[in-house]
């Protein structure tokens, strides 16, 4: 009990290379990665996130540590530093989405593409297909044939 009040009362260090080190990962939400940001700022650099200094480093870290796909969008807005958190994500959200939207796109030609050659070998492996040498093979039914 004496030890967490002690640390809850002593002033934590601040290390902003820490704070500033998380980088969105893969498949994370841009919402997800601004919440860590926002934490990681406020535990290690001992900075409010909502002071108005704060959302300023947060902005440049969001815009600085997305994926390069949009960090490419957001470097390109005019004023991208000027503008609110709100309309950074905003923005961030459309190239997110347009991202999962090809990812799905993919997937479905994938699928397609998958039918397409499993309808294929179904309809060349017929009995009327013919064999070695150019002969047509003798399934059932054309034995059937040459037996009338």
């Amino acid at each position: 009990m004496v030890v967490l009040g002690i640390k809850e009362v002593a002033p934590r260090s601040q290390n902003f290379v820490k704070a500033f080190e998380v980088r969105q990962e893969k498949d994370e939400t841009l919402s997800a990665f601004l919440k860590r940001l926002k934490e990681t700022t406020g535990k290690y650099s001992g900075m409010d996130p909502d002071n108005q200094i704060a959302q300023r480093l947060l902005k440049v870290q969001f815009v600085t540590k997305s994926w390069p796909d949009i960090q490419k969008k957001l470097q390109k807005l005019d004023g991208w530093s000027e503008r609110q958190m709100e309309e950074l994500l905003h923005e961030a959200q459309k190239v997110y989405v347009k991202r999962e939207d090809e990812k799905q796109e993919q997937k479905d030609k994938m699928m397609v593409a998958a039918g397409e050659e499993i309808t294929k070998r179904r309809m060349g492996s017929g009995d009327n297909r013919k064999g070695r040498g150019g002969h047509e093979r003798q399934g059932s039914d054309t034995r059937e044939r040459r037996q009338q």
